[in-house]
């Protein structure tokens, strides 16, 4: 089959995401090993294995998605994501893709909130291009201790989780401060994250 259209991409997002209800990953009381996905122009064919509980023998459910409900998988293709599905735990699918650019990450992410009974991030890494072995990585030694602090108790408490599980008020009074300071902490050291992250030779000289 020939390819139309390819391009090289390094950015690679993890993310766990959980289907809404009816979705069979949730409707299947086995325990569900692997789920793969088959696009094509009148829909999304599925296929779900699990271990059945009580001959422990593995089986396939295949089941067909006419794209008329909600389903997470036509959402990351909607936006030109292919996800691949590397787990399955506690009825949430942990999803590996690669978008094609940041700036339709937060679009990606916007689409999964809507159609899915949660959703977390779980990584976002970028390989650059002409070293495709090598993972870009940030140096946490650039915040201060009350910045690394801060942005520890936010991830822990899950306000980068979709939707935000606590607020920025609520984290304040944990740690005992105002609000504006645990503002000001968490926006500092996420600027110097994302700076460490796409300019990583300014942070290195800096």
């Amino acid at each position: 089959m020939p390819i139309n259209h390819q391009s090289r991409r390094s950015i690679e997002l993890g993310v766990a995401v959980q289907p809404q209800e009816n979705c069979p990953v949730r409707t299947l009381s086995e325990e569900v090993t692997d789920v793969r996905h088959h696009a094509h122009e009148d829909g999304l064919q599925c296929e779900i294995v699990f271990a059945d509980s009580q001959t422990e023998n593995r089986e396939t459910f295949h089941g067909y998605h006419d794209g008329q409900e909600p389903c997470p998988a036509l959402t990351f293709m909607e936006h030109d994501c292919v996800p691949n599905i590397e787990g399955v735990e506690d009825e949430s699918l942990l999803v590996v893709t690669h978008p094609p650019n940041r700036e339709s990450i937060s679009d990606l992410l916007a689409g999964l909130n809507q159609v899915s009974e949660s959703l977390a991030v779980k990584w976002i890494s970028e390989t650059p291009t002409e070293e495709a072995a090598t993972r870009r990585s940030v140096d946490l030694d650039v915040l201060t201790d009350k910045q690394q602090t801060a942005i520890e108790d936010a991830v822990k408490a899950g306000y980068y989780e979709q939707p935000r599980e606590i607020s920025i008020s609520e984290l304040a009074a944990k740690r005992g401060i105002s609000q504006s300071a645990m503002s000001q902490r968490l926006h500092a050291a996420e600027q110097k994250l994302l700076e460490g992250l796409l300019f990583p030779e300014q942070s290195i000289n800096g």
